[in-house]
């Protein structure tokens, strides 16, 4: 957050590949709003992340969750 305070520290992957991405192949843009999600494993809002290329990385633990994901966002 911007105050510093820790929002979510998971993994995360890109739901095109579910592979690691390399440092430099992370390119963040600014996210749609409303890139949060709410899922019952975990006990606080997750932040989806939004790459240039117009994947999306999403935290490990919902990753199953991408197919939905895609067609409620989509990054410019």
């Amino acid at each position: 957050m911007p105050n510093g305070n820790e929002v979510y520290s998971g993994d995360y992957l890109p739901c095109s590949t579910r592979s690691p991405l390399s440092f430099s192949e992370i390119d963040l843009v600014p996210p749609p709003d409303g890139m949060w999600i709410a899922d019952k494993r975990v006990a606080q809002l997750i932040p989806i992340g939004a790459l240039r290329n117009g994947d999306f990385i999403v935290p490990v633990l919902i990753a199953d969750r991408c197919d939905e994901l895609k067609g409620t966002w989509q990054a410019d």
